[in-house]
């Protein structure tokens, strides 16, 4: 894979979990639940990617590919796990008035 072709899919990713960040305010559930499935996609790719770099390579680009996929892995992976957790309500009760 061509560096070029790499980094316009690590934008992607990025891209993507920029979204999700964008509407993780929502209160639906069903909507945080299916952005988090949507991601389960390049996490995968990103886990296969990170397996990959363990073929023979040249160790300073078998470096860069592992922090590169991890980094992004990881990443998305907090991502979707801070949209499936589900944060308190920020609603005043009565009590409070």
């Amino acid at each position: 894979m061509s560096p070029a072709v790499f980094i316009i899919l690590t934008g992607i990713l990025v891209t993507i979990a920029l979204a999700v960040l964008a509407v993780r305010k929502t209160r639906s559930s069903v909507v945080r639940v299916a952005l988090a499935l949507l991601l389960l996609g390049p996490i995968l790719f990103c886990v296969f990617g990170f397996v990959a770099t363990f073929e023979p390579m040249e160790p300073s680009t078998q470096w860069t590919f592992r922090l590169i996929y991890g980094g992004v892995g990881a990443g998305l992976s907090i991502t979707s796990l801070a949209l499936l957790v589900r944060r308190p309500s920020n609603s005043v009760s009565a009590e409070n008035h």
